[in-house]
């Protein structure tokens, strides 16, 4: 990190004390807990410590990989990464559910409601859908983009997300179907995130009409089992550490977030995704957001 003066360090530092609080309060914010290391996860060898269970429904683990499957109006079966990841890439093999009304995803999601997601829609094949929200922002629905997938539903293709401080893009079978800078939007998701994929019933009859037509019509169980297999699936963490925490009373502040690693040292993550180049003002808010760190991991 660049010199700065050190007198300017400390009027900061107290400045955003009075502001935020004091640091035995920072100190019970959550720690999200970072993804450390690259995964490669073949569902077919059986289930995996990164990821943990949620929702109801039928999970199991047969020749071609990692089932999710419906048969209720109950269910909604799903797996969480354990960890988080912040910017990076996540790819996975999938044939996702048919069935009028079912949904099948993969989607990184926030604690705050960043997301960005690919959904299936059960009932509209040789298809699939991009989407992305900002702090769970719904006012609007115009940033979804669909793109046509031939055998989407029979046959395995490999999808793919990239996530940047810059942008992000979607990819399927290798081929680029989407781009989106960070600068041409005003959603762009800058928090923590956990991978989840699974299966949810967009067509129950208790659903926003809104909803059901957006996922094809009203699911009929006589159908049922509705099953999606992932096969496998990469994971990549951009910026891999112990955990992110947040100093100060935003919890959703790109410049606000440090990267805490294992031998108990802090660094803003801005500073580490700018690389240094900042101007003066710059500099004293990155160097306070360390030494706030420092305090707190102490």
């Amino acid at each position: 990190m660049n010199k700065i003066n050190t007198r300017m360090v400390m009027v900061i530092l107290s400045f955003s004390q009075l502001a935020s609080g004091s640091l035995e309060a920072q100190k019970k914010l959550r720690l999200n807990h970072g993804l450390l290391e690259s995964l490669d996860i073949d569902f077919t060898k059986g289930e995996s410590e990164h990821f943990e269970v949620a929702g109801e429904g039928v999970i199991e683990y047969g020749k071609q990989g990692l089932e999710f499957s419906i048969t209720n109006k109950s269910h909604y079966p799903m797996l969480w990464t354990t960890k988080y990841m912040l910017f990076g890439s996540v790819e996975a093999d999938i044939i996702p559910a048919t069935g009028k009304g079912i949904v099948s995803f993969v989607e990184l999601v926030s604690d705050v409601d960043d997301e960005i997601d690919i959904e299936w829609l059960g009932g509209k094949p040789n298809m699939a859908e991009s989407n992305f929200f900002r702090l769970g922002n719904t006012t609007t629905w115009d940033r979804c983009r669909k793109h046509k997938v031939a055998t989407s539903h029979t046959r395995f293709h490999r999808y793919r997300i990239d996530w940047t401080p810059e942008g992000m893009s979607w990819s399927i079978d290798g081929k680029q179907v989407r781009k989106l800078r960070r600068k041409d939007t005003t959603q762009y998701p800058t928090t923590p995130m956990r991978i989840k994929i699974g299966t949810w019933i967009g067509g129950l009859d208790s659903n926003p009409p809104g909803t059901i037509t957006w996922a094809g019509g009203l699911t009929k169980f006589d159908k049922a089992p509705f099953t999606m297999t992932v096969k496998r699936i990469s994971i990549r963490n951009m910026l891999p550490c112990k955990g992110y925490k947040y100093i100060g009373r935003k919890n959703h502040d790109l410049k606000s977030l440090v990267l805490v690693y294992s031998n108990g040292s802090g660094i803003a993550a801005s500073e580490y995704i700018s690389g240094g180049r900042r101007n003066i003002l710059e500099q004293a808010w990155v160097c306070l957001v360390t030494v706030l760190a420092a305090l707190l991991l102490w």
